[in-house]
């Protein structure tokens, strides 16, 4: 059988940094969906927000969308050590 290998979820901290990264981005986004929503604002913050950063702009817990589009390409994890 072929498919993709499930790993396990990526683990973000609040100070890990999420930078726009589209070109590598496998699947399509829905207008006016959440997970396009986390995305225009990332974009207003400039292409990178950290974790913290994004939940409070938000207004709630953003870990789960942000795994999601870290799995389909559209985002990257930076952690700062």
């Amino acid at each position: 059988m072929t498919g993709k290998k499930i790993g396990r979820p990526v683990l973000i901290n609040d100070e890990d940094v999420i930078a726009i990264r589209s070109v590598t981005a496998t699947s399509r986004l829905q207008q006016g969906s959440e997970r396009r929503a986390m995305l225009n604002t990332i974009i207003d913050a400039g292409g990178k927000i950290t974790m913290r950063e994004l939940n409070e702009l938000r207004g709630y817990e953003c870990r789960s969308k942000i795994g999601q589009l870290v799995n389909h390409g559209w985002v990257a994890v930076e952690r700062f050590l």
